[in-house]
Order: C-alpha cells, then structure tokens, then sequence
C-alpha cells in the first residue's frame, strides 16, 4: 500500500479509518527506513508484522516474484512446492556472483540488499561486542567455490606430493578460485572445438598427467553433468531455430548438450562488444532473466591468470551468442514470451544499427561509398 492506493482506498472505507490504518503502516515503514539509512541493529527489536512485512518487500523485488517474468536460465528461482517458497519468504536467488560473493546479483535486487545489510548489522554487533577497529565483515555461505576446497584440502591427504590440479577449461570463477584457495597450482586444458561445440581434449589432460607425473596432480577439476533437462528443450530448440532463421542467424548445432542453446548473433556486428552487451540489457529490461550474451573477444584475469573469450570457454570462438537454457520448471509460455521479447529486442537492434550507418553516410561519405555500405550492412 502507498499514498495513492490509501487514497483510493477512502471510496470504499471511511476516510479516518483508512488515515488510521496508514499512521499504523507509517510505525513499519520508519523502522524500515532507519534499518536501510543506519545499516545497524536496531536498539529495541523489531516484532514479527514487522520482519515478514521487510522480508515480503524485498522479495517482490527479486525477477523471480515479477509479475512478467520470463526465466530461460539454468538457475531462475523456480520452487516446486509453495511451502517450501513461503519458508524462504520466496527469497530463491541466493546472493553474490560466479567467484565474487560480494557482488550484487542482477536478478536479485532486493536479496542482495538483504545480504548488504546482513553484514552490516553484523558488523555493528561486532562493534558493540568490544572489538572497535574492526572496518569490515560479510556472512559467508558454503557456497560452491569453499566447497570446492574443502574437498581439494580433503584429497591432500591421499596425495600429500601433489601440488598441481588438471582443469579443463570452463569459465567459471568459482571453480576456477577454489584451487588457488586451496593452495594448487591449475593447470589450465583448453577445450577442443568441434563443430560449434566445445569438447574437453581428453588426449591433452592425458598427455599432462604423463609430463607433470600422476604423484604430482591431486586430481581431474572438470565439469561433468549439469542440471537435467526437460521436455520444453526440444520446443525451445525448434522455435528458436525459426527465429535464428527469421534474423539471418543460425542455432549453433551442439548435440552433446542437451539442456542449453545458443544462438549465432554475427549480425550485431561481433567486433563491437557493446552492440552484443546491449542486446542483453534490452532483454533484461524487459524482464527476461537467464538468457545470456557472449561476446568475442572479452578478456577476465582471475587470480592472475588471464583468460581470452572469457565466459565462452574458449580462446577464440568462432562468433558471439545469444545462450538460453531449458532447466526444471520451465514452461511454455516462458518460451514464448521469451521468444517474442527477443524478436522485439534483435529488431530493435537491427534498426538502431541501419539508423547508425545512415547517420555516417549523411555526414562522412559520398553517396557510392554510402551505398556500398547499405548493401554490406
């Protein structure tokens, strides 16, 4: 409830008693507001209309409680069984991001504004418990990467030689940190392209078993499985190939993967990283959440180790794409939706590139030249 719907709410119920009821609401609302301007542990503690009234706004800012969402990820918040959802005030995304858990998460506004102000409070309690000099803190989960090397640490003790970890490449900070935090070196196996599909070099990672010698490596870090697919997959994959044809693109044929796709985006112009980004932004801006875009040629250091082609998993891939998942849960009007907002968004982009290149012709060359770049536009 905000001013406008108490006013509106004064047709249907006397006016003093609506008044009344929103100085009660106002009481939340201040706590609220000291909490998010104080970032401390409140002095008197809050009653429980108070939390779950806190928790429920939050999550309603989370993509997985919008009311138009369209999640084509692998990881889109979905809940099967709703008491499950209300024990967890349908607060599903988690927080942080892939090897960085102090990051916000995109997809979970108001989680992450949850987990900022966790550790906040923390901090003052710590403060007030006698330790004045600390300056920073934040509650850790047993997330992925502290899993990760808890395991690493556990196999030291089988193999106390070992100083090094085979890794088939996968972009993924989180693995990737989890062997440096637990004191190996990785050593990095690039993947071997077959087609549009990225496949691991067996012969490779078998080929530096054999050079480093087997006593020296504690184990094999690859990604074997991911989530299970399901029947929306083969749906997705025709209906988006229709759309890969409508837009002069391709779905890129990856047969040993049977839960993700993705979709060729060479028309976007691959050289120009922020003309690929920005497609991403537009879905995003329309509510639709997992699809993502990868561009060639982005570089990440993690740990000192850079990486070419970052989040494509590969040095040099042959194009940039659009990826989209069907994982549990999804449904066919997610297709659907998603498939139309994309339609919009590659449409609106195609435009805004024609738009651009006239603009150049008009100002910068003469109208041969001009032509010639319409016709290769």
């Amino acid at each position: 409830m905000n001013t406008e719907n108490f006013g509106s709410s004064e047709r249907l119920v006397t006016a003093a008693y609506v008044r009344q009821g929103a100085q009660g609401r106002r009481g939340h609302e201040l706590l609220l507001r000291a909490l998010l301007e104080q970032g401390k542990c409140p002095e008197d503690g809050w009653d429980e209309s108070t939390i779950e009234l806190f928790l429920h706004e939050l999550a309603i800012m989370d993509s997985n409680n919008f009311l138009g969402n369209c999640g084509v990820g692998e990881r889109e918040g979905r809940v099967a069984s709703g008491l499950v959802a209300r024990r967890h005030y349908r607060l599903i995304h988690g927080i942080g991001r892939s090897g960085d858990i102090s990051a916000v998460q995109p997809k979970a506004a108001g989680s992450s504004l949850l987990n900022k102000l966790t550790n906040s409070v923390v901090l003052d309690i710590i403060k007030q418990a006698g330790v004045r000099t600390v300056t920073n803190c934040f509650v850790v989960p047993m997330a992925t990467g502290m899993s990760l090397t808890l395991c690493f640490l556990t196999l030291r003790h089988k193999r106390p030689k070992a100083k090094y970890i085979i890794w088939p490449r996968i972009d993924q900070k989180s693995c990737f940190k989890s062997m440096i935090t637990a004191g190996f070196e990785p050593v990095v196996i690039e993947n071997v392209l077959e087609g549009d599909e990225l496949r691991t070099d067996t012969e490779a990672v078998e080929a530096k078993v054999k050079a480093l010698g087997a006593e020296n490596i504690l184990c094999v870090h690859s990604t074997t499985s991911c989530f299970a697919p399901r029947e929306m997959f083969s749906y997705l994959s025709s209906e988006l190939k229709k759309l890969a044809d409508l837009h002069n693109e391709r779905l890129l044929d990856t047969p040993h993967n049977p839960i993700s796709l993705a979709m060729s985006l060479k028309n976007l112009d691959e050289n120009n990283d922020v003309a690929v980004t920005q497609l991403g932004s537009m879905l995003f801006t329309r509510q639709v959440s997992g699809a993502r875009v990868v561009p060639r040629g982005s570089v990440q250091t993690v740990n000192n180790y850079t990486f070419k082609g970052f989040m494509s998993h590969a040095n040099d891939y042959s194009c940039a794409y659009l990826n989209a998942a069907s994982a549990i849960g999804i449904k066919k009007q997610d297709v659907d939706i998603f498939l139309k907002r994309l339609d919009k968004c590659l449409k609106a982009s195609r435009k805004g590139k024609e738009k651009s290149v006239n603009e150049i012709c008009t100002s910068n060359t003469g109208t041969e030249q001009c032509e010639d770049q319409k016709i290769q536009t």
